[in-house]
């Protein structure tokens, strides 16, 4: 003996033996009752095994077997997505006779709606084509996505022009995903929409693009992405544990780096903060064991907790301010290897140039001038050009020179040196 769970179980165990395509449904049928349906040409059937067991002076009598909607729902109430997911017949099936479903297009193995003004088909090549305009649906983690039943054996997916976004957690998980493309009608991509879709190794974003979710592309294979200036805000964590990403381009529209942007992303290089951003989250480049380099703009006031722990390999920090700027900005705990980096600043302090003047005076390097006065305005790196125009004019044996400490200088001053 069983309960309507054990009928629907075993009913649906002995249909995939048979290579039959059935499903377990839920719902109310005078209290919580499970039943199956089955696809038999292009429409699903109802069955309920449990409603037909009992046995009856008569014989048994199958009155719940490939049953249509209109029959079911006399007695049962499926629970929410069912019709809307699955193509369930009106009508009770009869052999021979056509559904009164319609047919799939040929060469189609499912299709559906995806938001109000949105349809989708999928090919028996298995690529993904979303039509029509507006927004998607949003969607749940457990597999409430239309197409859910093929997820891990789609490997393309084709947004077409006028769809206005990419749902939350729409294609969360493909297996096989490996390419997409997206619309220039495209202004925002939710939560988790490719999370997880680890042989993503590339993707074009559109120059539409305005939003990026949270967790949007977490997980994925990509290996660079280049995000466009119409780009404003990009959530936590969008690109985290995206372990081969190996360069990045950011929009210049940002003002935040949110928290965990590339967390975990271990192959990560090099990366430049464009200006305008004010803010670097906690934990954005924790865990970027290979970044060796970071570029931050002297818009940066605040750079929070775990922002740079554990990136190791960090060896230069390219500041576009001054020293004095650097020093004023709010750096939060655990940021020891941000700290630790040689710091290179692309600003001068006000008294940069004066001091350096001031060594070439002593070291009597200013009478192969052809000049009378020296301004007292000069930026460091005006000064440093002046001195190596010095230099250049006739070397002096045994001067003290500003450059003994080669380390203190920035890269473009190093060249000059080197060039004189």
């Amino acid at each position: 003996t069983s309960v309507c769970q054990g009928y629907s179980n075993l009913f649906y165990r002995l249909a995939l033996e048979l290579g039959v395509d059935a499903r377990i449904v839920s719902g109310d049928a005078g209290g919580a009752h499970s039943w199956n349906i089955v696809k038999l040409g292009n429409s699903y059937y109802y069955l309920d095994s449990t409603w037909d067991a009992p046995y009856s002076a008569a014989g048994y009598d199958y009155k719940y077997f490939l049953i249509g909607s209109d029959s079911l729902l006399r007695d049962h109430t499926p629970d929410a997505g069912v019709v809307e997911y699955y193509p369930v017949s009106k009508t009770d099936y009869e052999p021979g006779k056509t559904s009164d479903e319609p047919k799939l297009p040929e060469g189609t193995i499912a299709n559906g709606t995806c938001g109000d003004n949105l349809t989708w088909v999928l090919s028996e090549d298995f690529v993904l084509t979303i039509s029509g305009k507006g927004a998607m649906d949003d969607y749940g983690w457990s597999g409430e996505q239309p197409w859910a039943d093929h997820s891990w054996e789609i490997v393309k997916v084709v947004v077409g022009n006028g769809a206005t976004n990419i749902g939350e957690n729409a294609f969360a998980g493909f297996e096989a995903l490996t390419e997409v493309e997206l619309p220039e009608t495209l202004t925002d991509i939710c939560e988790y929409a490719f999370g997880g879709c680890a042989l993503l190794t590339a993707i074009e974003l559109p120059g539409s693009l305005t939003t990026i979710g949270a967790e949007a592309f977490a997980g994925t294979g990509l290996t660079s992405v280049v995000i466009g200036n119409g780009v404003k805000s990009i959530a936590y964590g969008a690109f985290g544990a995206c372990t081969a990403l190996e360069s990045v381009k950011l929009s210049n529209q940002l003002k935040t780096i949110e928290s965990g942007l590339f967390a975990g992303c271990r192959a990560l290089k090099t990366i430049e903060i464009p200006e305008g951003v004010t803010k670097i989250g906690d934990s954005v480049f924790e865990g970027c064991y290979a970044l060796k380099s970071v570029t931050i703009p002297a818009s940066v006031t605040e750079i929070d907790a775990f922002a740079f722990n554990f990136c190791e390999s960090l060896a230069t920090v390219y500041f576009g301010g001054s020293k004095a700027q650097w020093d004023a900005i709010e750096i939060g705990d655990e940021n020891d290897f941000l700290l630790g980096a040689q710091l290179v600043c692309a600003g001068a302090d006000d008294d940069d140039g004066d001091e350096l003047i001031a060594q070439a005076k002593a070291a009597g390097l200013l009478k192969y001038l052809e000049v009378t006065d020296v301004s007292a305005s000069l930026t460091r790196l005006e000064a440093v050009k002046l001195l190596v125009a010095m230099m250049e004019l006739e070397p002096v044996s045994g001067a003290t020179l500003p450059f003994a400490d080669c380390d203190a200088l920035t890269q473009e001053e190093k060249e000059l040196v080197a060039a004189a």
